[in-house]
């Protein structure tokens, strides 16, 4: 029964509370004006819902109170979706739901003086969408604000792509490729050294020769 949807996932809500996170960010069910009167407290609907459901009316009040605070009343939620409805909602809904939750925070219904906090919120959510003027207004602001949001994004396969250096077969990173010219340049001052040194070795030699040339004049 799709009029029971709402109330339905807030008893789930109740039961597994670490699926408001996510319910936070999916579609809302269909059937919140029905859990918006089982919170309010109709004996009719609220007496349907305990035979369909299997559960007391009090737990089904409690479990629609959590799901209006958490999901509906959520900071983040935008102004129809504080009221249990989208950007399709006709104004007679909007009223409906605007009343059912006024009922629901009034002090003398509210078990709890907590609810109060969630007045500003819902209040701000309807000053956005109570006229039709006000609607066209939030609706645009909405328009800009996702477009903004949109264009902030960075688009996918923007980044920069990193480009592995080829292997070359021993494992080892290739060295970078020297000039020609410049490697000539840097061994040419190794090939210097060693001239110098057969020189000096040619040099060297020649000197012993005549010198052992010198001793044997003197012997004779």
């Amino acid at each position: 029964m799709a009029d029971l949807d709402a109330i339905s996932a807030a008893l789930e809500l109740v039961r597994k509370p670490v699926l408001v996170h996510a319910a936070r960010g999916a579609p809302l069910p269909d059937g919140i004006a029905t859990m918006l009167h089982i919170a309010v407290g109709h004996p009719e609907i609220t007496a349907m819902a305990s035979r369909s459901s299997g559960r007391s009316e009090d737990s089904l009040r409690q479990a629609a109170a959590f799901f209006i605070e958490q999901i509906l009343l959520d900071p983040a939620a935008d102004s129809y979706r504080r009221l249990g409805l989208d950007n399709k909602a006709s104004p007679r809904e909007l009223r409906l739901h605007m009343a059912l939750l006024t009922r629901w925070l009034h002090p003398d219904a509210a078990a709890t003086s907590d609810r109060a906090l969630y007045a500003t919120r819902l209040t701000s959510a309807w000053e956005d969408v109570k006229s039709g003027p006000r609607r066209d207004r939030y609706d645009q602001a909405r328009l800009v604000e996702a477009a903004k949001t949109s264009t902030s994004m960075p688009a996918r396969g923007s980044r920069g792509v990193k480009v592995k250096p080829a292997a070359n077969g021993s494992g080892k990173k290739p060295s970078p490729h020297v000039p020609t010219e410049l490697s000539a340049v840097t061994k040419q001052p190794k090939r210097r050294r060693f001239r110098r040194l057969s020189l000096f070795r040619q040099e060297g030699d020649g000197l012993l020769t005549r010198l052992l040339a010198s001793l044997r004049r003197t012997d004779r």
